[in-house]
């Protein structure tokens, strides 16, 4: 966007700015697609990254959307080797 931030973390500023229950709905599902395509540790000028502005938004939508993520994130994971002494 004109600021220099991600799609990503445009939609994420978006999110957190008022709008119709259709409006949030259509950024949340925007939102989803970006996350799953999308280098969240990308910052924007402050220093935050798609992840940090997520999991700290005053909207409780994009912060379950955000636990969901990290959630699958663990489980699509490849198994590692446990570690032996």
């Amino acid at each position: 966007d004109e600021n220099g931030d991600t799609a990503l973390l445009a939609v994420l500023k978006a999110l957190n700015k008022p709008q119709t229950a259709e409006e949030a709905s259509a950024l949340l599902g925007v939102a989803k697609l970006l996350c799953t395509r999308s280098d969240m540790t990308i910052a924007d000028a402050t220093g935050r990254s798609s992840f940090s502005l997520g999991r700290s938004s005053n909207n409780a939508n994009i912060r379950n959307m955000f636990q969901d993520l990290v959630l699958l994130m663990i489980q699509e994971r490849p198994p590692r080797p446990f570690w032996r002494r």
